[in-house]
């Protein structure tokens, strides 16, 4: 530590230096920041919509939701999976990392529904892009 002190004594011009340098980086990196008025803390989120009329929540879950589950998990970049099943709907909620666009996450899961084989009549479709 008296080897810094006495160092930075003999040295006063390089210690100016080097703080200029310091404080001129942090008012650049400052300046640099992006400012919202409301910036979006939300996570990335992809809503999937089954509609399947008629039918009770068991018959639901077991014929549209539960396909669904299985074909959407283990997504890239997923968090985690919320679905939920009423009398002939059934809604699934894909939360993934911030690190992922919107765009991107939305056509993995769209990849992800093609090849999934539910009964007649049953079209998935996702729910439009928005902050919730």
């Amino acid at each position: 530590m008296r080897r810094l002190a006495a160092f930075a004594i003999e040295q006063p011009l390089l210690v100016v230096l080097l703080t200029g340098l310091f404080v001129a980086s942090g008012v650049l990196a400052f300046q640099a920041l992006p400012v919202e008025a409301f910036p979006d803390v939300t996570d990335i989120q992809v809503t999937v919509i089954s509609l399947f009329p008629g039918r009770a929540p068991e018959e639901v879950e077991k014929q549209v939701t539960a396909p669904l589950e299985i074909a959407l998990s283990g997504m890239p970049h997923g968090i985690r999976m919320f679905s939920h099943t009423q009398f002939g709907l059934s809604f699934i909620i894909l939360t993934f990392d911030d690190k992922v666009d919107d765009y991107f996450a939305r056509q993995q899961v769209l990849e992800r529904l093609q090849g999934v084989d539910l009964p007649p009549g049953v079209q998935p479709q996702l729910a439009p892009l928005s902050t919730p």
